[in-house]
């Protein structure tokens, strides 16, 4: 067994109410976890679009679902996200689908600050059967940022 409950049942005590993360990764962090994103989204599929095609997704919201989602941690998302995005970490999107997405066949576009974290949810999301699943490229560049908690 692995993670938490395996943690558990080996009999070592497991950290309730942790605040620590990882560091922010370096700009050589960033490149490489680019590169490999880009082949995980090459191998799966992953379609990244652009704010003129979510222009166009968001226009047809009437006739096909839409669900905008930032998948930065729950700290960056606080700080400032772009407007009508929820907050769903990836993990949480992935294992909680059907707590995220209240349509099945819905269109998913996914929002982060490289494109890297969006990616590998996608991919998930792929593999799970979401077939309208799209990594919005240079989410944040350009965008006035709302700060506060996801509604």
């Amino acid at each position: 067994m692995n993670g938490t409950m395996g943690w558990h049942l080996a009999g070592y005590k497991v950290a309730k109410g942790e605040t620590q993360h990882a560091p922010d990764p370096t700009p050589e962090g960033i490149a490489k976890a680019k590169a490999a994103a880009a082949n995980v989204a090459k191998r799966f599929g992953v379609k990244t679009i652009d704010k003129q095609r979510l222009a166009a997704l968001k226009a047809e919201q009437d006739k096909h679902s839409l669900f905008l989602f930032d998948v930065r941690s729950p700290a960056e998302y606080e700080r400032g996200h772009v407007a009508g995005t929820r907050h769903a970490p990836g993990g949480q999107l992935v294992q909680s689908t059907d707590f995220y997405v209240g349509t099945r066949h819905s269109r998913i576009v996914l929002f982060d600050d490289h494109g890297v974290r969006a990616t590998m949810t996608a991919h998930w999301l792929i593999q799970m059967g979401w077939e309208e699943v799209y990594v919005l490229a240079d989410a944040l560049a350009g965008e006035t940022l709302v700060p506060g908690p996801s509604p």
